[in-house]
């Protein structure tokens, strides 16, 4: 989407519905307080089946609250993704729990429900480390103009993405924050060495 709006020129750009180059879902984030953060900092842009956040806040309030809540369903889906689970099963009828029990099952292992979302953790830093090597950087991790424009009709009418600007940055900075990143996006020495990537990625 983003490349045919360069080649239309550089005013269709505030109507090209991107982020990273990938087209927005059906999923309007304007009015589902975090949605907005999920599609910005997912890897390969505006995806739902990158983290769905809790998003039961008034429009008028603060998202950083729900960032928690998004980091944990990036960690769950990631883990999904590597366990070769469809998406469309989140939470019915299997829990996170249920997923580990049929994991230590089939390996034998004894997998805890934080041990399995460190793996998702690791997992998203890893894609993240080759993100950055390809010159992703927090410029990149945004909205689209149109999705900060607020909803002009429908039972969200009035609504945006963010209560302004401001939350977004302090959204995105708890974000980096929670997920052992630095101001800019890279993950820290200290999260790579928690990880256990620190012999794999450098700065």
């Amino acid at each position: 989407m983003g490349s045919a709006a360069s080649v239309l020129g550089p005013e269709s750009q505030q109507f090209a519905v991107h982020v990273k180059g990938l087209e927005v879902p059906a999923w309007d984030p304007r009015g589902r307080r975090c949605m907005g953060l999920s599609y910005a900092t997912a890897d390969v842009g505006a995806s739902h089946l990158r983290g769905w956040p809790g998003t039961a806040a008034p429009p008028d309030e603060t998202a950083v609250p729900l960032v928690q809540s998004l980091i944990r369903s990036r960690d769950e889906k990631t883990l999904k993704d590597s366990l070769i689970v469809c998406h469309f099963t989140y939470r019915l009828p299997l829990t996170l729990s249920q997923m580990v029990r049929l994991l230590n099952a089939a390996t034998g292992k004894s997998y805890t429900d934080e041990s399995v979302l460190t793996v998702g953790r690791r997992i998203d830093t890893l894609i993240r480390m080759f993100n950055l090597r390809e010159g992703i950087s927090r410029t990149d991790d945004s909205l689209p103009p149109r999705l900060w424009e607020p909803q002009v009709n429908g039972p969200r009418a009035g609504m945006s993405s963010f209560v302004d600007r401001a939350d977004f940055e302090a959204s995105l900075d708890r974000y980096y924050e929670l997920r052992g990143w630095d101001s800019d996006g890279r993950p820290t020495q200290q999260t790579l060495e928690e990880l256990g990537l620190d012999s794999l990625c450098s700065h």
